[in-house]
């Protein structure tokens, strides 16, 4: 498959391309290392990245140690290994411009072409030590734009194969590729087929033509909507399914324009661990409810010459801080559909039955640890803060209170008269005093009443608050439970009732679904045997007994019409898991799955597995179909054949059988015929007449051609000799090239070896023996002439790539003096002058052009050979002359050599030592020696 790719993108005509193309080889396992990295564990690769090689991924968990020796397979040793420094004569490289440098910690692999490099490189990450990148690409600078991405194009397309070959099949469920890369394969591959998504509860389709996203479905939602959702969604599973040729496009936009905008609003609301469900099938909300504000008192009369204004919210407090995070709210905050809200009315407050409703005080009346309570509406976007506190009250002015109105009388009122007895002043002073009087009993009672209800109210409060802290403590379902039910049956008139009974409510659903968990995983966890049908009624019934109106009754009851199935399925997988090794007891297992499940969802497999039985069978039977020509001998797979046919009677093999069977009774009949000719040998004629009268009572048989090549040779007898003298007449023939005529005469040989005339062809084979040692000892002579041309063709292929390689070099040293030609002047002729000093110094020293160092002895002999630039008096510089060369500035480039051997050697001690100065450009220069057989470089100058 890979070579097909490489025939089918690489289609340039660059040299680059030819050269890939020539070392196809190299680029299959290039590919071949591609795909075996893309398939370790943890590699991550985003969709929205671009890489800046032709593959690219993060491997999580790897030492790079693992992973050089994965790249080593291919790569061979490291260029550069990770805490090495990059060697010199690669820096200059052009893939390591491309990867823009090495690091230290980072590793690089090269694989040399003639025109370019495969490269492999390592790059730990810095944040986050447990990454490393992984890059591998080719760079050839003389590559074309386009040939470039026909080789990505290649890359990609070739791990795009390998993956969907494996799903590419209806039903194929897809393990660890996320969505986002297989939605791009498929685009690249140009893939149709409808995609199954989903992701926990969710289900979604996604339909593709061509490569190209046309539409998506999930609930309500369709087009683009329904794919932002569908592709944001996290641990997706993808099933194929069947295309739907009639399905309309919905959606117009590229899919990476879709991807990314799925990508931008995951972002902006945020990764959940499960998305919401989409509109048209709510899940049953369960709210947690919390008061935010101080619950509106009951709604009773107030005096019409008073009203209560709304409180404004005040600051939160600091010290209140909710332990346990309220749900966002959703679109409809409120009653389920169908349920109204019961209207608050006086009588439903304990207040309001033992004490008398007040409505001065109600504004100053507020508990003082009591939560505010969750508004009925709240956006989404306004989630209330994790630190929740009771609003203050402002202060609200206290009320002036007016004595009670008092019914005139006949004798009093309260209209203004004009007294002017004293007696009636009198009257007045008296009723003064007891208004007054009046007025201080008013105010003592209402004193006395508003102090009680203050009190009873912080105690309800307190109460309320010691509640919610012991309900906050216990873990256990029922244990809350038991906590409400005893609060309500003690405190009946609480003002928290409805709020408690709505709990209580939401509690017993928690602890039916709970239930209905713990069934489903008690059944589960079932061993599925003989006893598994009973265990599990057990199970469900004792729920449906516990729980009669369930919500889940509908999946328990199809969870018990599934038990058979389960059985079915467990007893399929014993089929698998167990197969028989016997073709007979196999499909004795199959059709008692057939008998005891005919309903089960795994008959149209078992019937399939049955077909594939009669297919292996019967190709058993056609493998043992050749001991049995070979041993002349057919009755063994004659009695195969009707064993097959005895319990297979439907399938497509037994076609096949029946024919093989009849094919087996053909050979051994031929067999009988060739027994009686061999009886009446010496007479051709009856011989031939017995073949000849069985092909006429059977004309159809399937052994005519046998049949006919026993009668062919009684009938080539007598042409026997005719051939032979044919063949001897040719085998003379001196006119006739002799290796033809000694093919011809040992195939006749071979061919005829029971013939009569074998004994004169052997002669005649010896007799021209002579000849031919002579024409090979000629065919020698020449192909050792063309073995030796060949070779100083080698040779001289050898010498102009390496001439190449000097003037490449050249070119670089000289790049290099640019910056300093002011002092340096190159001659074009590999020398180079110095301004300073007057001396012309050879351009490539020693290390360059040989590739190796050399001791002081091979030093000397290299400069005394030395022709550069058509001089021949090269010699070794002085100390004093090499660091005129590198100790003052402006420096000569280093070219890769560490230090160069000077003319100045002397003895000391029991050794011979040599002055040597080192490339490294620096003003301060101090004298060192090495010893005569080390090894070094070699800077060749002439006056």
């Amino acid at each position: 498959m890979g070579e097909t790719l490489i025939d089918e993108y690489l289609t340039g005509d660059s040299e680059a391309v030819r050269d890939l193309a020539k070392n196809e080889a190299v680029l299959v396992g290039f590919l071949t290392l591609v795909k075996g990295i893309d398939d370790l564990p943890d590699m991550e690769n985003r969709f929205y990245q671009k890489p800046r090689s032709l593959y690219q991924v993060t491997a999580s968990g790897y030492a790079i140690d693992d992973l050089m020796e994965k790249l080593s397979e291919f790569f061979g040793a490291a260029a550069k290994s990770p805490g090495d420094t990059l060697p010199a004569e690669l820096r200059f490289l052009p893939t390591v411009k491309l990867l823009g440098g090495i690091r230290k910690d980072q590793a690089l692999f090269l694989k040399e072409l003639k025109t370019g490099t495969f490269y492999g490189a390592l790059w730990p990450w810095q944040r986050d030590p447990d990454k490393i990148e992984v890059l591998l690409g080719f760079c050839s600078p003389n590559m074309a734009d386009e040939d470039v991405r026909s080789l990505e194009t290649l890359v990609h397309k070739f791990l795009s194969k390998k993956k969907i070959e494996t799903v590419a099949d209806v039903g194929g469920q897809i393990h660890g590729i996320s969505l986002p890369s297989f939605l791009q394969m498929s685009e690249m591959e140009g893939a149709t087929y409808t995609l199954k998504v989903t992701s926990g509860s969710l289900t979604g389709h996604l339909y593709l033509a061509d490569g190209s996203l046309i539409a998506a479905t999930y609930g309500d939602y369709s087009g683009n909507e329904a794919a932002y959702r569908i592709i944001g969604w996290d641990n997706a599973a993808i099933q194929i399914q069947a295309a739907e040729p009639d399905r309309k496009r919905e959606i117009h936009d590229p899919l990476m324009h879709v991807m990314m905008e799925s990508l931008k609003i995951k972002d902006e609301t945020g990764a959940e661990s499960e998305p919401p469900e989409p509109p048209s099938e709510p899940e049953p909300e369960i709210e947690l409810e919390m008061d935010m504000e101080p619950e509106p008192e009951p709604e009773m009369e107030a005096e019409p010459e008073m009203e209560i204004e709304p409180e404004p919210e005040s600051a939160a407090e600091p010290d209140l801080v909710m332990e346990t995070a309220p749900e966002p709210p959703t679109e409809t905050d409120g009653p389920p559909p169908g349920e109204e809200i019961p209207e608050k009315t006086p009588e439903s407050s304990p207040e309001a039955s033992e004490i008398e409703y007040v409505p001065e005080l109600e504004a100053m009346i507020i508990p003082p640890s009591r939560p505010a309570s969750k508004p009925p509406h709240v956006p989404a976007s306004e989630e209330p803060s994790e630190e929740i506190s009771e609003p203050a009250p402002e202060p609200v002015p206290e009320p002036a209170v007016e004595a009670p109105a008092v019914e005139p009388t006949a004798s009093s009122g309260f209209e203004k008269v004009e007294d002017r007895s004293a007696h009636k002043q009198s009257q007045m002073k008296r009723q003064t005093k007891l208004l007054i009087v009046l007025g201080v009993v008013i105010v003592f009672a209402l004193t006395v009443t508003f102090g009680g209800r203050l009190f009873h109210k912080k105690q309800v409060g307190h109460r309320y608050e010691q509640l919610m802290e012991e309900l906050a403590v216990t873990k256990e379902l029922d244990g809350q439970v038991v906590l409400l039910m005893q609060y309500l049956s003690a405190y009946p008139k609480d003002a928290h009732r409805k709020e408690l009974e709505k709990r209580l409510e939401n509690l017993d659903a928690e602890i039916e679904k709970r239930d209905y968990e713990r069934t489903l995983s008690d059944v589960d966890r079932l061993p599925v045997d003989e006893k598994y049908e009973k265990k599990a009624l057990s199970l469900y019934t004792a729920f449906l007994t516990k729980y009669p109106q369930s919500r889940y009754a509908d999946s328990i009851n199809e969870a018990i019409g599934g038990i058979r199935q389960l059985l079915a399925t467990a007893f399929y997988g014993k089929l698998l898991e167990n197969p028989a090794t016997d073709y007979l007891e196999r499909q004795a297992a199959y059709n008692e799955y057939l008998e005891q499940f005919p309903q089960g969802a795994e008959r149209e497999r078992v019937e399939e597995l049955i077909r594939e039985l009669a297919d292996e069978y019967y190709t058993a039977i056609a493998k043992r179909v050749d001991n049995c020509d070979a041993a002349q001998n057919w009755d063994d797979c004659i009695a195969d054949c009707d064993r097959f046919l005895s319990v297979f009677s439907e399938e497509p093999a037994v076609e096949k059988v029946k024919r093989l069977r009849s094919l087996l009774e053909d050979k051994k009949d031929v067999e009988e015929l060739t027994a009686r000719a061999a009886l009446i040998a010496g007479d051709f004629e009856k011989a031939k007449r017995i073949y000849t009268d069985y092909l006429a009572k059977h004309p159809d048989t399937s052994q005519k051609e046998a049949i006919l090549e026993r009668i062919e040779p009684l009938n080539s007898d007598l042409a026997g000799l005719a051939e032979w003298k044919k063949t001897a007449a040719y085998a003379s023939n001196k006119s006739t090239d002799i290796f033809k005529r000694i093919k011809r005469l040992e195939r006749y040989i071979e061919n005829h070896s029971s013939d009569p005339y074998i004994k004169p062809a052997n002669k005649l084979r010896t007799q021209l023996e002579p000849e031919l040692q002579a024409a090979i000892r000629a065919q020698q002579a020449e192909d050792k002439r063309r073995q030796e041309l060949a070779r100083k063709k080698a040779d001289q292929a050898r010498r102009d790539k390496e001439a190449q390689r000097i003037r490449q070099l050249y070119k670089q040293v000289n790049d290099q003096l640019r910056p300093v030609s002011n002092r340096f002047v190159a001659h074009g002729d590999g020398t180079v002058s110095d301004r300073v000093t007057g001396l012309t110094w050879c351009l490539l020293d020693s290390h360059l052009v040989l590739g190796k160092c050399l001791s002081y002895s091979a030093a000397k002999d290299y400069v005394k050979g030395m022709k550069t630039g058509g001089h021949s008096d090269w010699r070794l510089p002085s100390a004093g002359e090499l660091a005129a060369l590198y100790k003052n500035s402006p420096f000569f480039p280093a070219t890769g050599a560490a230090w160069y051997w000077s003319s100045e050697s002397f003895a000391r001690g029991y050794h011979r030592v040599v002055d040597v100065v080192t490339s490294v450009p620096e003003t301060v220069f101090t004298r060192s020696q090495k010893s005569e057989d080390s090894c070094g470089a070699v800077r060749a100058v002439r006056q």
